[in-house]
C-alpha cells in the first residue's frame, strides 16, 4: 500500500508542476478496479447465458418436431458401444473447439 501511494504521490506532484490538478486516492483506484472486475464477470455471464439458451433451443428443436424420429436415434445410440460414443464426443468438442477458435 504504501508503495502504491508512493507512486500516486510522485504521479500526482508531476501533474500539479504541469498546472494539472489530478487527485489520486487508493481507494478511488480499487473502486475503479472493482467495478471493471464487477462489469467483466457481469458481460461473462451474459455470455455464458446467451450460449447456454442458444444450446436448450437447439437440443429441443428435434424432439418438439419430430418425436418419433428423436426416439429411435436415442434407441440406435442405446446400442452403440463405448468407443464409438467416447469418439463422437471427442470429434464433437474438437468441432467445437476449431469453430471457437475461427470465430474469435
Amino acid at each position: 500500500m504504501r508503495i502504491i501511494d508512493a507512486a500516486l504521490q510522485r504521479r500526482a506532484r508531476h501533474c500539479t508542476e504541469r498546472n494539472l490538478v489530478l487527485r489520486y486516492s487508493y481507494a478511488s483506484i480499487l473502486a475503479a478496479g472493482h467495478a471493471i472486475t464487477r462489469l467483466w464477470i457481469a458481460d461473462s455471464m451474459h455470455d455464458f447465458l446467451v450460449a447456454f439458451a442458444l444450446l436448450l433451443i437447439f437440443e429441443g428443436i428435434w424432439p418438439f418436431l419430430n418425436p418419433a424420429s428423436f426416439q429411435r436415434a436415442l434407441a440406435a445410440i442405446a446400442t452403440e458401444p463405448a468407443a464409438a460414443l467416447r469418439l463422437g464426443g471427442l470429434l464433437t468438442m474438437a468441432s467445437g473447439l476449431v469453430l471457437l477458435y475461427l470465430v474469435n
